[in-house]
C-alpha cells in the first residue's frame, strides 16, 4: 500500500524549508512582473480566457481544465493578466514541491530531493511555466503527482496505489490527454519488474478514462472536433522533419547544463542499473521513452517543441543525482 508518513525527518523539513522559501520569492517574483503588465497575454492565453468566459465540458482544441483554470483566477483576482496567469502560478509552486515529493517516494536522498525539484523550478520549463497559462502546466502537475505511487512501489517492493495513479491521470486529462501515455510507460516496465505488476492495474486504467467524459460530452454535439483536431496534428505528415530544431529547443526547453547532465546521468544509469536503485531506472526509461519517440517523430514530421515536456518530471530525479552523488 501507498504508506503514510507520519513526520518527515529534520534533514527533509530543513530543505523543504528551504525550497518552500524559493517557491515563495519566486512566486511573489512572477505576481509583481504579471502585475506590471509588460507581459502580455500569447494568443493562446487569450483564446483560453475567451473559453473561461464561456464555461463548457469541452472545446474545440483542449479538454476543459484550463478554462475552468482561468475563470477561478479570474473570479478572486478580476478579469485581468495576473487573474489569468494566477493558477499558472500556483500550479508550478505544487509541481516545484510535486517533484520533492515524488523523489522523496522514490528513496533518494533529502539534497537529491531538494535539487531535482530545484532543477524544476529554475529550468525554463519551470519559469516558462509561472509565467504563461497553458495546459502544460496542469499536464505536468498530475504526471509528477502520478510518478509519487509507482517511485515508491519500487523501492519498496510492493504493488502501487494504482488508486492513486488513475486519480492524478484523470485529472491530467482534464488539460492534455497525452497524460495516458503514463501507462505506456509503466505497462511494459512491469515486464521486467514485478511487484509493479497488479491486477488493480486494470481497474484504474479503466477509472483514468473517466478524465475524457467532459470532452466526450462536449464532443458528441460538436462533431468530434476535438477529436478530429487531435487525429489530424498527430497523422499529418504535410510538415517537414525538424529533428535538429526539436533537439535544439529540448536544451533550450531544460537549459543546456541541464540537458547535458541529463544526458551523463542516464549513460551512467545505465551503466549501473544493476546497482541503482530502482526508481531511477524506470526515471531512465520513462524520460529516455519519451525524448526517443518524439525524436524519431520529429526526423518524419514537424514536432512542436513542448510536445515532449512530460519527460521532464522523470529527468529531474536523474540530473540531481548524478550532479549529488555522482559528480
Amino acid at each position: 500500500m501507498y504508506a503514510k508518513i507520519k513526520a518527515l525527518p529534520k534533514t527533509h523539513s530543513r530543505y523543504l524549508t528551504l525550497l518552500l522559501t524559493i517557491v515563495l520569492i519566486k512566486a511573489a517574483w512572477a505576481c509583481f512582473e504579471i502585475s506590471s503588465g509588460y507581459i502580455s497575454l500569447n494568443p493562446d492565453e487569450a483564446q483560453y480566457w475567451t473559453w473561461s468566459k464561456r464555461l463548457a465540458f469541452g472545446f474545440y482544441s483542449k479538454p476543459p481544465g484550463i478554462a475552468l483554470q482561468i475563470w477561478l483566477g479570474c473570479k478572486f483576482l478580476g478579469q485581468s493578466e495576473l487573474g489569468i496567469r494566477s493558477g499558472a502560478i500556483l500550479i508550478t509552486m505544487l509541481s516545484t514541491l510535486a517533484a520533492y515529493w515524488t523523489a522523496f517516494k522514490a528513496h533518494l536522498s533529502p539534497r537529491v530531493c531538494f535539487w531535482s525539484a530545484t532543477v524544476f523550478a529554475l529550468s525554463p520549463v519551470g519559469m516558462m511555466g509561472t509565467f504563461a497559462a497553458t495546459t502544460d502546466g496542469g499536464l505536468i502537475l498530475f504526471w509528477t503527482l502520478a510518478l509519487a505511487p509507482i517511485l515508491y512501489s519500487l523501492e519498496t517492493e510492493t504493488p502501487p496505489n494504482y488508486f492513486l495513479v488513475s486519480l492524478f491521470i484523470l485529472c491530467g486529462a482534464l488539460y492534455k490527454w497525452p497524460i495516458y501515455a503514463l501507462w505506456a510507460v509503466i505497462i511494459p516496465f512491469c515486464m521486467f519488474y514485478r511487484p509493479l505488476y497488479h491486477k488493480s492495474i486494470f481497474s484504474g486504467m479503466t477509472l483514468s478514462l473517466a478524465g475524457l467524459l467532459p470532452s466526450l460530452v462536449w464532443n458528441s454535439t460538436h462533431n468530434w472536433a476535438t477529436f478530429r483536431h487531435v487525429l489530424s496534428q498527430t497523422t499529418s505528415t504535410s510538415a517537414k522533419s525538424n529533428f535538429f530544431d526539436f533537439l535544439g529547443a529540448q536544451f533550450g526547453i531544460l537549459s543546456p547544463i541541464f540537458f547535458v547532465l541529463l544526458l551523463l546521468g542516464i549513460l551512467e544509469i545505465i551503466k549501473r542499473r544493476q546497482v541503482v536503485a530502482r526508481s531511477l531506472v524506470f526515471c531512465t526509461w520513462a524520460t529516455a521513452l519519451i525524448l526517443g519517440v518524439f525524436l524519431w517523430l520529429s526526423s518524419i514530421k514537424k514536432v512542436q517543441a513542448n510536445w515532449a515536456l512530460y519527460a521532464y518530471p522523470t529527468a529531474t530525479p536523474i540530473i540531481a543525482w548524478y550532479a549529488v552523488d555522482v559528480i
